[in-house]
Formats: structure tokens, C-alpha cells, sequence
């Protein structure tokens, strides 16, 4: 899956986010959720595992991260570069798609303290 991640779920999860899943364009989405499934992460977790912590809290209570689901539904994603628009776009078009496809309630993990910058 390439290195550390620093891209961004959604610049604004309460308007991103589906609560009801009302939203159609969402059916044939690749890494659309159950409802009350989906699991977000602070993503600048400074090499601490954020990835693997939020994984193991999703999996605990029934859930999925983005992640999981690019695992498991076997989707082809970029490595991440940081100074890579194509790699950023991507990343940021499918975080953008599990977003919006999520609905129910959502659940956010992160740290103790949060650093500027973090969503």
C-alpha cells in the first residue's frame, strides 16, 4: 500500500458524510459501507500506526477503515507521494467516495491530542 499516508477523508465529514444513505450515486460504489460501518482516522499520526490502530478498533466493533475495504475488495490504488498530484488526486477522489457513500452513524479515531492540521 506504499508508505505513510497523509491525505485527508473529507474536508468537511458532516456535509461529505450520507447519515440516512440516501445517497443513489452511491449503489455502485466500490468501497460503499453497511450502514453504521464506516471508520475514519486522523491520518498524521507521525509514523505511529494509525492506519493498523484504526483497523483494529473498526475490526473490534464490526467496522472498516478505507483501507480495509482497498484490501479486501482488492482495489488498484497509487502509492502515496506527497509531491505527486496524480497520487494525491486519487487518494483524495476515493477518501472523497468513501465519505459520501458512508451513512448511519460514523465513527472517528483519534489520538489523545490532536496537532495542527489534523481533521
Amino acid at each position: 500500500m506504499g508508505g505513510e499516508n497523509f491525505y485527508a477523508f473529507a474536508p468537511n465529514a458532516q456535509v461529505w458524510v450520507d447519515p440516512l444513505g440516501l445517497n443513489k450515486c452511491c449503489e455502485n460504489s466500490k468501497v460503499k459501507t453497511e450502514p453504521n460501518s464506516a471508520f475514519f482516522w486522523s491520518c498524521r499520526t507521525d509514523g505511529i500506526g494509525g492506519q493498523h490502530i484504526a483497523a483494529d478498533i473498526a475490526k473490534y466493533n464490526g467496522g472498516t477503515t478505507l483501507e480495509m475495504l482497498i484490501e479486501a475488495r482488492k482495489i488498484i490504488m497509487p502509492t502515496w507521494y506527497q509531491n505527486n498530484q496524480a497520487s494525491i488526486k486519487a487518494w483524495e477522489d476515493i477518501s472523497s467516495e468513501y465519505a459520501t457513500c458512508a451513512s448511519g452513524t460514523v465513527t472517528g479515531v483519534i489520538g489523545k491530542d490532536l496537532r495542527p492540521g489534523n481533521i
